[in-house]
């Protein structure tokens, strides 16, 4: 049965009562037409009570025409001022009439988009009806309220006295949220100007919107930034949120570095920043309610996805994910709790519908300790990244301390050491002069191959320790490389006879540009060591002409070399497992041969099968035809 039917209830007002909530004692209409005025019969179903729906004085987003009244009764202190609020900033239109056995007495009109508001409205974001009511005299009230977007209509009344207290509070509280707020934006503008990380711009532009947001919202910015545009207050607090969002991917972005450490995450970030930059773009062709239906989901959605990003990073330990999981997790019931409410879901509250503000506040702060934590983790980390690379350079600077003096002390040494064999060889060339006896020439022969080997050794010693020093500089030229393996044919031809092994070395006449004397060491030691290691066959040396350069190739017959080994060949000092303790050498040739094809971009390779031999290449530039 509708309430107009019934008897109408009566709010009785006294001088004992200075503030009274209305909403539980509110009739209303909901005028489809727009059309509706007191005195005349209201459509079907008639007024209906706000405290027999389950949202009450929330109707969600939407556009609608809606009427309210109550009835008072002053009694015989209930007259004198009073004020009529609706605590809602974003209502376009709202009309009060007061009447006395269906005359109208007083009349108001407020809101967002009124032509002409009284000095009373626009000195306070909540629109104020102000009352006069006489004692002992029964008032009917009528509100009618146009609107579209958020729809919620608290309604309240108040003495004039006790609702300034109150306003106090409230203002308080707001200016305790923004004192905090430019607080946050200063002390991390400081930081971002100080040490110019990304991540703390992004999180100033946070800062920003998230404070556009709330101005609108709680209707400041209409009081005291725009006035004249208080009618798209809602437009603003919608292109904010959707900022918020945006920055919000880009935020988390530049915190967790999702570039470098987590590029499918990333991809979802920068996806889900593009499409909030589209909400942005098509916001002005849309009106409040889409916007609404658009903007509530969406966000909720949001949160969700970065909450369950950032409880990934605690999972993986990064920096300071821990206050960065409870700022998101406290946007994210923040966040629910008022889309909730924008959708009509529960009444008002004053805790409801600054909900966001809450929880905004409690976000920035705790995202600021995430960015302290971060940076101090990255600068513990910069700072053990710098001792270890001082330490690493102690380390290389002593290295090449003793390497220097290694290397000075192994070149005083072969040079004293080569003086003496060079004046034994000189004295057994004496020896030799005259006919010596058979008996003597095993012996002769012996000493001269071990005067052999003690020169190649200290050779490959000095070699060793010129590259060490790094004062080993080759002298690039043009030459024939049948020079060389004519002088390296006559050097190991008499070697590879006294082993009864086949020694064949191909003739070529192509003209290569490398230093002659290390690519003849080369040779040399790649020849040596095949001749040493061969007990039975031979050992080849032979020259290819390919498009790339000349492939000088050494082939033996030898054991072979291990698959295991073949990687460690060219390390000094390495002697493979199938050297014999009678070989001699110190497994210094594969190494200098190496090092040497560093110095002249030589490419050297191998290739070898056990059982049945080794073949070492070495592809040395051409010289160019025109030279």
């Amino acid at each position: 049965m509708p309430a107009s039917a019934q008897t109408r209830p009566i709010v009785q007002l006294s001088s004992h009562v200075d503030a009274l909530a209305l909403t539980d004692r509110l009739e209303f209409l909901v005028d489809g037409a727009g059309q509706w005025q007191p005195g005349t019969p209201p459509p079907d179903p008639g007024f209906s009570r706000l405290d027999g729906r389950w949202s009450q004085d929330n109707f969600g987003t939407r556009e609608a025409h809606v009427w309210f009244r109550t009835t008072f009764a002053t009694g015989d202190t209930g007259g004198g001022e009073w004020l009529w609020m609706v605590a809602n900033p974003h209502l376009d239109r709202v009309d009060v009439i007061v009447m006395i056995d269906g005359q109208t007495v007083a009349r108001w009109s407020g809101g967002n988009a009124a032509a002409e508001r009284p000095d009373a409205v626009r000195a306070h974001p909540f629109l104020l009806a102000p009352l006069a009511l006489k004692a002992g005299t029964e008032y009917s009230v009528y509100m009618h309220v146009h609107s579209s977007g958020v729809f919620y209509v608290p309604v309240s009344l108040w003495r004039p006295h006790a609702f300034w207290r109150a306003d106090q509070v409230r203002y308080g509280l707001s200016g305790l949220y923004f004192g905090l707020v430019a607080g946050l934006f200063a002390y991390n503008l400081f930081i971002y100007l100080l040490i110019r990380e990304r991540v703390y711009l992004v999180y100033l532009g946070c800062i920003l919107a998230l404070t556009l947001s709330q101005l609108a919202n709680t209707g400041l910015g209409a009081q005291w930034l725009w006035p004249e545009w208080a009618a798209f207050s809602t437009f603003i607090n919608n292109v904010a949120i959707a900022c918020s969002a945006a920055l919000a991917m880009l935020f988390l972005r530049a915190f967790l570095k999702t570039p470098q450490t987590a590029p499918r995450i990333d991809r979802w970030l920068r996806g889900s920043a593009m499409a909030w930059l589209v909400v942005l773009v098509v916001l002005p062709l849309l009106d409040n309610v889409v916007a609404g239906y658009i903007l509530g989901p969406a966000g909720f959605l949001t949160v969700v996805f970065l909450t369950l990003i950032t409880l990934n990073a605690v999972r993986e330990r990064r920096p300071g994910a821990q206050y960065f999981a409870l700022a998101w997790a406290t946007l994210f019931f923040a966040g629910a709790l008022f889309a909730l409410f924008r959708l009509g879901a529960f009444p008002h509250h004053p805790v409801l519908a600054n909900i966001m503000m809450v929880g905004s506040s409690l976000e920035l702060v705790l995202l600021s300790f995430a960015l302290a934590d971060r940076i101090r983790s990255d600068r513990l980390a910069k700072e053990r990244a710098m001792a270890e690379r001082t330490a690493a350079t102690v380390r290389r600077d002593a290295a090449q301390r003793t390497l220097a003096e290694k290397s000075s002390f192994m070149a005083t040494v072969t040079h004293d050491i080569q003086q003496p064999l060079y004046a034994m060889r000189l004295a057994m060339q004496n020896i030799v002069l005259p006919p010596a006896s058979p008996q003597l020439d095993a012996q002769i022969a012996q000493i001269r191959s071990a005067m052999q080997l003690a020169d190649d050794l200290l050779g490959s010693l000095a070699t060793v320790v010129q590259l060490d020093r790094a004062d080993l500089m080759p002298s690039i030229s043009r030459h024939c490389v049948q020079e060389m393996l004519e002088r390296v044919e006559l050097l190991f031809e008499p070697l590879a006879q006294q082993r009864n092994l086949d020694w064949r070395v191909t003739p070529c006449v192509a003209w290569v540009k490398s230093d002659p004397i290390l690519l003849q060491r080369m040779v040399c030691n790649l020849v040596a060591n095949a001749i040493r290691y061969t007990e039975r066959g031979g050992v080849l040396l032979s020259c290819r002409v390919r498009r790339t350069g000349l492939l000088l190739q050494v082939w033996d017959t030898g054991p072979g070399i291990a698959l295991d080994e073949q990687g460690a060949v060219f390390d000094e000092y390495f002697r493979g497992g199938a050297s014999q303790a009678s070989q001699s050498g110190l497994g210094l040739g594969l190494s200098i041969v190496r090092r040497c094809a560093q110095l002249l971009d030589i490419q050297v390779s191998m290739r070898s099968v056990v059982g049945r031999g080794t073949c070492f290449q070495l592809l040395v530039p051409l010289a160019p035809a025109d030279e």
